[in-house]
């Protein structure tokens, strides 16, 4: 036994060593980035646009106030309409658009935007532009008009709710599926009922309270009412339950989670009536799945490669690695309560100790050896898909948390080792119950950490994948290119021709070619799309890391194009 948990503790060291040099597979792209705005922020216009448009990376929904234009003076400029939203390519929904009026004054402005990009996290920000010979709007002016984050308060509550919430679900699905596949005496099976029942019915009660906070949190300030961000009214919290919710499949788990927990609690509280009733298989594992398994179908890996961004593959393997986790840390949690509870309800009886816990702990020994094995294994590939870059462990509040998750872990094993050492010695039952406490308290502790570290976007080096880069046409036009290298399966590039400030309306014919400057492969030749006015875009095959030359040519007329020459260096 000893030996076997030595193992575990090798194995998720060495898990998490790996997940810190290995490279990722795949480019992270964790949450939503602005790829470019039109006006560009800081832009000076002669004439005013027409609209205000924010293009991004992935598919996005407006939250809260959504996208918003206001004068220096704060008054709001735009025509106070929803934001609408471009089809840009295969129905990838990516752009965001205000209308401004036609009679718009010469001054200052501010763009304040929040959207909620696929794996549920808020993304906002700000950029100003002129029109005319004005002064821009002050710093301080830009801060006070913005979409800033949620009142610190509010997160913090958001991150503890939700630990809170996962503990529960981990609890409650996990030490009933742990029974059913190690608990063998009447005593154990009543022990788990006494726990299960008042978990899953607590853990229920919580679930309308985490949902309101994570839709009050994505929705910041401008989505609540009243002092501090809470909403003044019912019809304000349920305004902004059903705007941030109602993507994701936040709602369908939510229902699944209270299925499954109403079940576990039916299910003990009938093995609680029947003194020697049983927690039986056929019940217990399909309500730990209801509760459990939603947990991998929503957060990052929604948008790692997910949902609009990429293959399905990337996000079916996400998907499957988070199921996987959650499955095996709730076995390893359930197995390890189950041995505190029959710690504690044998304490004083002799035969009980003596045989059927000890027997007991030798199962649960076995079971928390492979779950945690599973559980390294599962985590650094999520890792691996996840994390940008190695050096972001450190440099990224995500990275530091999940580092602090890894060594609470590892210190559980570490007391479950010295327990069952403990246990093995000559009445040295009373050490391992103390040891049990600790490994007990730091397992609860990491999932804790858990709650908050699904809150915190995983760091994208945005910088690494995305070239973007303009040049004059004449004529008082201005090209804008960008390649967004960062999509799995594919390089994205995007041609824009801005005209006063606005996407143009004229009809240009626009061509490009790619060569690759080390190699001399090239070149190839591309017809991008016109998708809205001003704006052209081409879907093409993954280009190798290096240094390419994009040539652009605009036909601005039968008798007249422009040819500009980009280097783009791809990482």
């Amino acid at each position: 036994m000893r030996r076997a948990l030595a193992t575990s503790l090798l194995v998720a060291l060495t898990a998490t060593l790996a997940s810190a040099l290995l490279p990722p597979a795949t480019p992270a792209q964790a949450h939503a980035v602005l790829l470019r705005a039109d006006p560009s922020d800081g832009a000076v216009l002669a004439l005013p646009p027409s609209a205000v448009r924010l293009a991004f990376n992935e598919p996005v929904d407006a939250v809260g106030a959504g996208l918003r234009v206001f004068a220096a003076d704060g008054t709001r400029v735009d025509l106070g309409r929803a934001p609408t939203r471009v089809d840009v390519d295969t129905g990838d929904r990516t752009v965001l658009a205000a209308e401004l009026p036609e009679d718009l004054p010469d001054g200052g402005y501010v763009v304040t935007w929040r959207v909620r990009s696929a794996d549920g996290h808020a993304v906002a920000g700000t950029l100003r532009f002129t029109v005319g010979d004005a002064a821009p709007v002050s710093d301080d002016v830009a801060t006070a008009l913005s979409d800033a984050e949620a009142p610190l308060w509010l997160r913090s509550a958001d991150r503890a709710v939700r630990g809170v919430l996962l503990l529960g679900l981990l609890v409650a699905g996990g030490v009933a599926a742990a029974t059913v596949a190690i608990a063998r005496t009447p005593l154990q099976h009543r022990s788990v009922a006494r726990v299960v029942m008042p978990v899953a019915l607590i853990t229920l009660g919580l679930l309308p309270i985490g949902l309101w906070l994570q839709a009050a949190v994505v929705a910041g300030p401008a989505g609540t009412a009243g002092a501090g961000g809470v909403p003044g009214t019912i019809g304000d919290a349920w305004t902004s339950v059903s705007t941030s919710l109602s993507g994701g499949g936040t709602l369908p788990a939510a229902a699944s989670r209270a299925v499954g927990l109403l079940a576990l609690a039916a299910i003990a509280w009938r093995a609680r009536l029947h003194g020697t009733g049983r927690m039986r298989g056929m019940l217990v594992l399909p309500a730990a799945a209801l509760t459990l398994l939603p947990l991998a179908t929503e957060g990052h890996q929604r948008s790692a490669g997910g949902v609009g961004t990429g293959p399905a593959g990337m996000a079916a393997l996400l998907t499957g690695l988070d199921a996987v986790h959650v499955a095996a840390g709730a076995l390893w949690i359930g197995a390890v309560l189950l041995l505190g509870l029959a710690v504690r309800d044998g304490a004083g009886d002799a035969d009980v100790e003596g045989d059927d816990v000890a027997a007991l702990a030798r199962r649960v020994g076995r079971t928390a050896l492979l779950a945690l094995g599973v559980v390294a294994l599962a985590g650094t590939g999520q890792a691996v898909l996840l994390i940008d870059a190695p050096s972001s462990l450190l440099t990224s509040r995500y990275g530091t948390t999940l580092l602090a998750k890894v060594a609470i872990v590892a210190a559980a094993v570490a007391a479950a080792s010295l327990a069952r050492r403990r246990a093995g010695s000559p009445g040295g039952w009373q050490g391992a119950r103390r040891l049990l406490r600790v490994e007990l308290a730091l397992i609860g502790t990491a999932v804790l950490v858990t709650g908050a570290l699904v809150t915190l976007p995983p760091p994208v080096d945005a910088t690494a994948t995305m070239f973007t880069s303009s040049a004059p046409l004449g004529e008082g036009l201005l090209l804008d290119v960008g390649v967004d290298g960062s999509r799995p399966g594919r390089t994205e590039l995007h041609v824009y021709v801005v005209e006063d400030g606005a996407l143009t309306a004229r009809t240009l014919d626009v061509r490009a070619t790619l060569t690759s400057v080390p190699d001399g492969i090239g070149p190839f030749r591309v017809a991008p799309l016109l998708v809205e006015p001003g704006h052209w875009f081409a879907a093409l095959e993954p280009l190798p890391p290096g240094e390419w030359s994009l040539e652009i040519t605009v036909g601005l007329d039968r008798f007249t194009e422009r040819t500009t020459t980009f280097t783009v260096p791809l990482d």
